[in-house]
């Protein structure tokens, strides 16, 4: 994996040439492609943005990486308050590949992404670095299984996204782990025998056929 240059997150400006990397701010924005100002051309070459709620004072990098041919690509990094808090890579402009959140140095989530879409496994974590979720994604919408935490660790919930939509056998818990919920979902919409605790509720037939409780 390419290394980031590694700007510090806190830089103190003094009087000099201009600098290289180059600032984001220095260059033209014409949609997603950073231009030279002198040039008119598609930038290629390491890039920084200083975030503006600290310009004049303590300049701390909101974002640093690579730009080819005027988009960002290859290993990204993202700043708050002088610390990452998202880290991966572009491709041709688009998020490419696994990304990591943080918040004041602790893990929250690892997403994948393909053409700048949502796509893959996604995990989100809690403050103390327990697994919140487990879910899949594709092209941006929530497509395959998922799983949900109580905060002492207890699965809460289990099921699948088709096309963003639930669908097939559903499952909820209580913190103790005992069962709150089982029953199924066709398009989003639940179907066929649901149990709730200790009652019953009757739903429209789940299409035959399609392994939903039928």
């Amino acid at each position: 994996m390419k290394a980031l240059f590694l700007l510090p997150a806190v830089i103190v400006l003094v009087g000099c040439a201009e600098p290289n990397p180059r600032n984001l701010d220095t260059l033209v924005q014409q949609g997603e492609v950073y231009m030279d100002p002198e040039t008119m051309e598609p930038y290629s070459g390491q890039v920084y943005e200083f975030d503006p709620a600290f310009e004049g004072f303590q300049d701390m990098v909101l974002e640093q990486g690579d730009l080819k041919d005027g988009l960002k690509d290859g290993p990204w990094e993202h700043f708050a308050n002088g610390q990452v808090n998202e880290t991966g890579s572009y491709s041709s402009g688009k998020r490419e590949g696994p990304w990591e959140s943080y918040t004041n140095g602790q893990l929250l989530a690892k997403r994948s992404y393909s053409n700048g879409e949502l796509d893959g496994l996604s995990e989100e974590y809690r403050a103390d670095g327990a697994l919140s979720s487990r879910t899949s994604n594709s092209n941006g919408e929530r497509d395959g299984p998922f799983e949900f935490y109580h905060e002492n660790g207890q699965l809460r919930a289990t099921g699948a996204y088709l096309n963003d939509e639930r669908v097939g056998p559903w499952e909820a818990y209580y913190e103790d782990g005992e069962l709150r919920s089982k029953g199924s979902y066709s398009n989003g919409e639940p179907c066929g025998e649901w149990v709730f605790d200790d009652r019953e509720r009757s739903y429209s037939p789940c299409p035959a056929g399609s392994g939903q409780g039928d």
